[in-house]
C-alpha cells in the first residue's frame, strides 16, 4: 500500500472497500494504486513522524475548545519519562485557584 501524496496520472476507476478502509484506483496506464484512508492508521503515522503529543497552543489552534488530551497517547512527555508525572490542566487550574479559559490559564 503507498501514501496519498504518490504521483499518478489520471484515474479511471476508483472502488472503496469500507471494511478495511482502503481505497484503490487504477491509473489510466492500468495501474493500481491501493490509498490507505484509515483515521487510526494516519494517526499513528502521524504520531511516529512527529514522536511528540501536540503542544496547548497547537490544541487551541487546530482542536479548538475541546478539553485538551494527549493526541499520541503512547508517547511520554518529558517530565513522565523524569517520574515527575504531568498534572492535568484543569487540575492545575484548580490547585492554583485559577480560570481555565480555552485551554489557557488565567490566574484569578
Amino acid at each position: 500500500m503507498i501514501d496519498l501524496d504518490s504521483q499518478q496520472k489520471a484515474m479511471n476507476h476508483i472502488v472503496f472497500e469500507p471494511q478495511k478502509a482502503i481505497l484503490a484506483s487504477v491509473g489510466e496506464d492500468d495501474s493500481i494504486t491501493l490509498w490507505d484512508i484509515d483515521f487510526e492508521s494516519w494517526a499513528k503515522r502521524a504520531c511516529r513522524i512527529a514522536n511528540r503529543n501536540l503542544t496547548l497552543k497547537e490544541w487551541n489552534t487546530y482542536i479548538g475548545s475541546r478539553p485538551y488530551k494527549k493526541t499520541c497517547p503512547e508517547i511520554q512527555s518529558k517530565s513522565e519519562m523524569s517520574g515527575l508525572g504531568r498534572l492535568d490542566l484543569c487540575e492545575a487550574a484548580r490547585h492554583h485557584e485559577s480560570e481555565v479559559i480555552n485551554g489557557a490559564i488565567f490566574s484569578g
